[in-house]
């Protein structure tokens, strides 16, 4: 069992240049299950709908950053419409592969959705009014996610739902990963994903380094945790 007790920073198999296409979109589609078994959809829409209390004199515009698959962006919109909640959605990722698979979903599903190809640390690509994030902050180093945040904070709210590191969230992943999908890739993806998360404390001490003064972290079922914040 890794020790627990630092974050181990390791590179995951699905960021690696040249993976084949079907495999990317086979650990998309994997990815999709987990977040759909781990309600990630609901609970963030939920914190949305708290956060923001719905004006239908004014579109809420939502930037979801690192959106790979874009299951969650998809979802946001849908809870949005079946809600009448004036909610424009944009998902970014830096793979085209993702960003091909999300708006193919989005089309499949009748879902209106926009997405970009865009570097998340690089800058956000446009205006919004909310930056979400969803299972990206463990594949950076703390530096670049001080970075991440910094920039998120040109938007009035940030919502950032990510993996808890410890000892039984290893092994639920290892197990869970292998209960759901055959994607190889996410049997060794899932556990290195904990191994190289933060925990609570970790993540509120680097959103105050990015300035995000009155940032809140929770721990969020299951295994997961959530930060919060809106500018002063």
């Amino acid at each position: 069992m890794p020790d627990f007790s630092r974050r181990d920073i390791i590179g995951e198999v699905m960021d690696q240049p040249g993976l084949p296409v079907e495999q990317h979109r086979k650990a998309l589609r994997a990815l999709r299950r987990i977040n759909q078994l781990s309600c990630t959809t609901l609970q963030l829409a939920r914190t949305i709908a708290r956060l923001v209390p719905n004006d239908p004199n004014r579109t809420l515009r939502i930037l979801d950053i690192a959106s790979g698959g874009g299951d969650l962006a998809i979802g946001l919109a849908r809870y949005a419409k079946r809600r009448g909640l004036g909610w424009s959605i944009t998902g970014s990722d830096i793979s085209p592969t993702a960003m091909d698979h999300a708006a193919s979903a989005a089309k499949r599903a009748g879902i209106d959705v926009s997405f970009v190809q865009a570097d998340a640390l690089a800058g956000l690509p446009g205006a919004y009014d909310m930056v979400v994030c969803t299972l990206f902050l463990h594949h950076l180093t703390d530096e670049q996610i001080v970075k991440l945040l910094s920039q998120a904070s040109r938007a009035q709210h940030i919502v950032v739902s990510d993996l808890r590191r410890g000892r039984f969230a290893y092994a639920v992943t290892w197990l869970g990963t292998r209960l759901v999908t055959r994607s190889p890739i996410v049997h060794v993806d899932g556990p290195r994903s904990v191994r190289a998360a933060l925990t609570p404390g970790e993540l509120g001490a680097l959103a105050q380094d990015a300035g995000l003064v009155g940032a809140r972290v929770r721990r969020q079922w299951p295994m997961r945790m959530m930060l919060t914040w809106t500018a002063p």
